[in-house]
Formats: C-alpha cells, structure tokens, sequence
C-alpha cells in the first residue's frame, strides 16, 4: 500500500510507503516530513477504528430497503432495460463505493483533519495555492480524497465495469482491464451480486490495512517538552473545574492536535499490569545503556519518574536532563502502551507501527547511534517503525546495521524529500550492500571541508 500526498502544506507531490519494517524519512527542514507522517498516522488509526464495524455497516446501511441502494440499483435498472447487449455501469457502482467510504470512513477522518489542522483547506500547497489530494493506493484500486464543498471528498478508481446480457445467470468476471457482470431477466440475481461486489471491494481495503498493521501510534517532536506542558494544563483544568461557579469568563483553550492528544492521553492511561515482555526487555536495556537509570509512572500523580542508578532518587522529567526527559516516554511506550494492545489483534501478521519524530532531538552522536541499535531491536521484536530525522549518524548507523546483515535490505527504506518548484517530491533511496545511499549528508560535509580548505589556505 502506498500512501501518496498531492500539494499538502510544503508537498508538491510525496509517497509514504509501510511495506518495509524500518521507514526513514529525511531532508530540510519546513519540506513537509511531519505533514507526511502525521496524516499517514490519522489515515491508519481511523481506518484500524472502523475495521470491527464494516459488515455490520454492510448488513445495516446497505440493506435492500435503504434508499440510495435502491436508487442506485434503479439507476442501473433503467440502463439495462433500454439495452440488449453490453451496459457501461462504471459510474453507477463507483458513486456507490465513494459513498459507501465516504459514510464509514470519511467523517472521522474529517474530524481528526480538523483537530490537528484547523481547517479543511489549510492543507493545501502553501507554495501554488493548488488544492490537495490524500491519494490511498490499495492493491487493485485506489481512492482519492479532496475538498469538496468545505469538506471531505472521495473519488474512486478502479477498473471500467460493464453488465451484459445473459440467458442463464453467471458470477462476474474480473479481467485484466473491466470487470463484466451478466443479467438475465431476473433482475434481483444481478442486484445481489453488485451490492456482495461492492461490499468486497470496501472490505478488501479495510482489511489490506488490518490484516498488515495491528495498531498504530505517534511520538511527537519534543515529547518532553509536550508531555511537561499538557500535564500541567490538565491540573490547571482540574484546578479551574471545580471552581467554575466563580468564573464569569469563557476560557478559551488552545487547540491541541490529535496526534499530540493521542500521545498525551495513552502515556496518562497507563495500565502497569499490562506489560509485554518482549518489548520490555528492550526498554530495560535503554534504561541501563543509555539512560543510566530506570523509568516509572505514578498512576496517581500521573507523573513520569525517573530513578538514576545508585541512588534513592525519584525525579519528575522537570528535574532531569532533556536527554532523560526525551527518551523516557519511548521507554514507557515501549513496556505498556504498545504491547498493551497486541494480544488481541486478529491476525498473526499484522504489526504495530510506530511514527516518531526527531529521535535524535537532545542526544549526543553516540547515544543518537545506540538508540539506533535499539530501533533495530523493536523491528526484530515484530513492529513497525517510521523514524523522521536530520541526523548523519542515524542515517550512518542504518546503513552499518544493513551492511552488517543486522537488518536486511527489504526491512529498511529511505524516502529523501527535496524541494522542487511548487513543492517537495519524495524519492526511494537506492540501496546496496552497504546500505542506502547519501544524496542528502554529504553535501553539507562537502561544503564544509571545502571551507575548511579554503582557511587553512589563507593561513
């Protein structure tokens, strides 16, 4: 599956693929990384949300007696009857399908949009003015979502679809180019195989994401900074709820966007007897490598405390270095929240995936290279991981570990994003031996060592 974004904030036209185990997406800053990887987070989740309901939506909405089923097989009806050979129904089963993802999927979507960015067409390119397009390439068919009248809109490509004239009823057939359907005089046969076909066709993309991805979850840039700040203003809150009778102002809080929200709530919601040991492991050695110490949450206080090695200390992240305060919440992530969820996922293939922004935020070189090691542990652990990042010694690291055979040239990609007029283009990375290749670090180390010579040529 591919996820493709069309003239999005910086984006002129980008691709984000989750076929590989280890995603790491780069280049300059304010070129529309975040933008990428935030909306390919709320595509996941809100179509992982609505994965239990599709066959009851089918059996409840699209029941012989709804309305626009009904329209829509009239629609179709009516073209048959004034034929005697082939019927071209492409647009009458794609206008169902559009609608048929538009009810279970579009709206919430269209509400986490909202959440994180204010306004349905504040996604558009900021350079042309051009309107975006989220286009989700599935396996067979792709859909395309765009405003449409101040709100979500989608459009669905497939291939042509043509009923034809039969005198003994036959399944449909799906060839190279067209899918063919045949009718006879019984018009109820025809009409059950395009609804069981169109529900297919819904089902099919749902599941292409369930079946792959178990759940889905977001570290946000700064997260300590973030987490520091939401934790206060959720006592502020508290503190001014119970003394709202003395209030005689609307407070108007400040927008908070889905992703940060998310992330706040599922390290507040901590469940500390749900622990995965297989992801534990790995937080306890970045606990002994790389913090020096070990991390705890007080489900009362909701506080992260850290405890330093050899000490009685018990540190709030305020009281710690930003190093500690950056790493801790991977760390809780890691032992509660997202192995929280696997046990009861539906299939053995599915993974989780994890989107983190800016892991290298706060570290020195060396730890930047042992959190790599660790990534490398999580993805060998069985989840997913999607790294955006500035830094030369992640990317290095990569690029050992893939030359190393610790991670294999199918697990890892690199997508590089560069400007262009109108916006960023994303590109796949070539990869050897070695590993992925630099078209983004060493030009800067190029410019460097060129000025470095020419100084010391003036000396």
């Amino acid at each position: 599956m591919i996820f493709e974004y069309r003239n999005i904030g910086p984006i002129r036209d980008v691709k984000i693929t989750l076929d590989k185990d280890l995603t790491f997406v780069y280049g300059k800053n304010s070129i529309g990384k975040s933008y990428a990887i935030t909306l390919s987070y709320l595509i996941l989740k809100n179509f992982l949300s609505i994965t239990p309901l599709i066959r009851r939506y089918f059996i409840n909405y699209l029941s012989y007696g709804n309305s626009e089923t009904n329209d829509f097989i009239r629609n179709i009806s009516n073209k048959l009857e004034n034929s005697t050979n082939y019927v071209d129904i492409t647009f009458e089963i794609n206008s169902f399908i559009e609608q048929s993802f538009s009810d279970i999927f579009l709206s919430s979507l269209e509400e986490s949009i909202l959440s994180s960015y204010g306004a349905i067409d504040n996604l558009n390119n900021k350079l042309s003015n051009e309107k975006f397009e989220i286009i989700l390439h599935f396996d067979t068919y792709s859909i395309i979502i765009t405003e449409k009248e101040n709100h979500l809109g989608i459009d669905f490509k497939y291939k042509d679809i043509i009923c034809k004239k039969s005198q003994r009823h036959l399944l449909p057939k799906i060839e190279q180019d067209f899918v063919k359907f045949y009718f006879t005089d019984d018009f109820d046969i025809l009409k059950n195989d395009i609804i069981q076909f169109s529900f297919n066709i819904v089902r099919r993309g749902i599941f292409e994401i369930g079946s792959n991805i178990s759940n889905v979850y977001f570290l946000p840039a700064s997260r300590s900074g973030l987490y520091r700040a939401l934790n206060a203003f959720s006592q502020i809150l508290a503190e001014l709820s119970k003394k709202r009778t003395f209030l005689h102002q609307k407070i108007i809080l400040p927008s908070i966007s889905e992703q940060d929200s998310d992330y706040f709530s599922m390290l507040n919601e901590i469940n500390l007897k749900k622990v995965n040991e297989t992801y534990n492991e790995i937080a306890k050695a970045i606990e002994s490598d790389l913090l020096k110490g070990t991390v705890s949450f007080d489900q009362k206080t909701k506080q992260i405390l850290f405890h330093p090695q050899n000490s009685q200390l018990d540190l709030e992240l305020l009281g710690t270095s930003s190093m500690i305060a950056e790493i801790s919440p991977i760390v809780l992530f890691l032992r509660y929240i997202i192995s929280g969820d696997e046990d009861k996922r539906k299939t053995d293939n599915a993974k989780p995936i994890i989107f983190i922004e800016e892991p290298e935020a706060h570290l020195h070189p060396e730890n930047q290279v042992k959190l790599t090691e660790f990534f490398a542990d999580i993805v060998k652990a069985g989840a997913k991981i999607v790294i955006t990042s500035h830094s030369n010694y992640i990317f290095s690291k990569l690029n050992n570990l893939i030359a190393n055979n610790t991670l294999g040239t199918s697990e890892v990609e690199g997508i590089l994003l560069q400007n262009f007029e109108g916006g960023s283009i994303s590109e796949i990375i070539n990869q050897g031996r070695f590993g992925l290749e630099d078209k983004n670090f060493v030009d800067i180390s190029e410019v460097l060592y060129r000025e470095k010579m020419e100084i010391i040529k003036k000396l």
